[in-house]
């Protein structure tokens, strides 16, 4: 199917507005004794765990390597727990501590925050266009994940 080059312009409008309010909101994150690979990753095992190191690595788009070290990091610091599958002991999953889910909790709490300051400067009518179209958003989230499978 053709699109039309105003489909494109505005594909890559959204692309460089989520870009940059991902870059802003992992920026937002002051105090984190995690960077922001190891939040990403934590977040992940705490919305899916328990779950395999080859999952985050797909979901994530990183490299298996990278999410090992990772996840080894995050356990050290007791945020996340391996334990191997009882029907294949190759397989790893791994799990959220209930540490690990506070954090995570905590740095949702905190990007919503910002997120939420930054909705204030917008007037009522704004805010009301934008909650139409975060359906749509979502849909096309959806679509650009069930498309990188």
């Amino acid at each position: 199917m053709d699109r039309a080059p105003e489909t494109d312009e505005m594909a890559d409008r959204l692309r460089a507005a989520v870009g940059r309010l991902g870059r802003a909101l992992r920026s937002a994150q002051g105090a984190s004794p995690l960077s922001p690979s190891q939040r990403d990753v934590l977040r992940v095992i705490v919305r899916r765990g328990p779950i395999r190191l080859a999952s985050i690595a797909a979901d994530e788009g990183m490299n298996l390597t990278m999410v090992s070290r990772i996840v080894s990091h995050l356990e050290r610091a007791s945020l996340v727990e391996r334990t191997l599958d009882p029907d294949d002991e190759r397989v790893v999953h791994v799990a959220p501590t209930r540490a690990g889910r506070r954090l995570a909790d905590s740095l949702r709490r905190e990007r919503t925050a910002v997120l939420g300051r930054a909705l204030g400067s917008l007037g009522e009518r704004d805010l009301r266009r934008l909650n139409d179209v975060l359906p749509l958003l979502d849909v096309v989230a959806d679509s650009v994940a069930t498309e990188r499978r």
